[in-house]
């Protein structure tokens, strides 16, 4: 904390805004005596970082606040992301070294594999995918052993409540979620191929999947081509009209949600192609596509 016991203000020879005090608690008043809230106001971005010392997390805080051109707020969003400081556990201790013997050794087995049954071996969908779950399993392994000492020392060193470095922390952290993901995918895959060499039922439906897979190629690439058609007249269209289309991303999460049945994203908007939007939709994808 600086001596004068206020955030920092940029441009403070400009006097564009007065200081605000360091404090745990910041009154809306105190944003419109300093000037950020006046007659020329069109967006205000609040960021801060919270420590919760019982539980032992930090909480990165971004407030985004917008206003039309006749001064009314018409936008308001809040996204927090946290991430716990402590995670040792003895028991994930004895499984990440079991899980790092079980890949290392799986590692030694899949080359020797490789060597023996050049060049069949690689001709084969399960080495490739015998292959991933064992780049995604090291480099998971990896992601926690350098991820686990930084994130123990945070408190006690300078980054503590800094937020750019509590979100490179974050992005370590889904970093590692997303190897993780991928490869209990793929260690889940794994076991489809042993139960394929053990039991014939299992070996026929693979089997079976292998023959139609182009069918279901073609199915699955002609119904993403129109379903693509629908997410980009609503993103268009509704975009400027409700929170659940104002990017491609939500728009796109929006559609896949009416896709399962779930039409909120419709009923509070207003707009007169709403109703057609949705009887399109609706026909289509719950009778047409059925029915191929």
């Amino acid at each position: 904390i600086d001596d004068a016991n206020t955030l920092e203000i940029m441009n403070p020879n400009e006097s564009i805004c007065a200081p605000i005090k360091r404090s745990s608690v910041v009154e809306f008043d105190d944003f419109v005596k300093s000037g950020f809230l006046d007659e020329t106001f069109g967006s205000l971005v609040l960021e801060f970082v919270v420590y919760n010392a019982n539980l032992q997390s930090m909480s990165d805080v971004l407030v985004t606040l917008s206003a039309d051109n006749m001064g009314l707020i018409t936008h308001k969003k809040i996204n927090t992301r946290s991430i716990e400081l402590i995670l040792e556990h003895e028991l994930i201790k004895y499984f990440e070294v079991s899980y790092l013997i079980l890949t290392a050794i799986y590692f030694f087995e899949f080359c020797y594999r490789a060597y023996r049954f050049y060049p069949h071996f690689f001709l084969e969908v399960w080495s490739y995918i015998n292959f991933i779950s064992i780049v995604s399993s090291l480099v998971s392994l990896t992601l926690w052993y350098v991820y686990m000492p930084i994130l123990q020392d945070f408190l006690t060193k300078d980054d503590f409540g800094q937020p750019y470095k509590l979100r490179k922390l974050r992005g370590y952290t889904q970093w590692y979620l997303r190897a993780s993901a991928l490869a209990t995918l793929t260690i889940s895959l794994r076991v489809m191929q042993f139960l394929s060499e053990t039991s014939s039922r299992v070996k026929l439906l693979l089997t079976t999947l292998g023959i139609s897979a182009k069918n279901m190629i073609l199915y699955i690439s002609y119904m993403g081509v129109i379903w693509a058609g629908f997410l980009a007249f609503a993103f268009i269209r509704f975009s400027g009209k409700s929170p659940d289309y104002v990017n491609f991303d939500d728009a796109m999460l929006s559609c896949f949600e009416l896709f399962l049945g779930n039409n909120v994203s419709l009923k509070n908007l207003e707009d007169q192609y709403k109703v057609i939007f949705f009887i399109c939709f609706t026909l289509f994808f719950y009778f047409v596509s059925v029915q191929m």
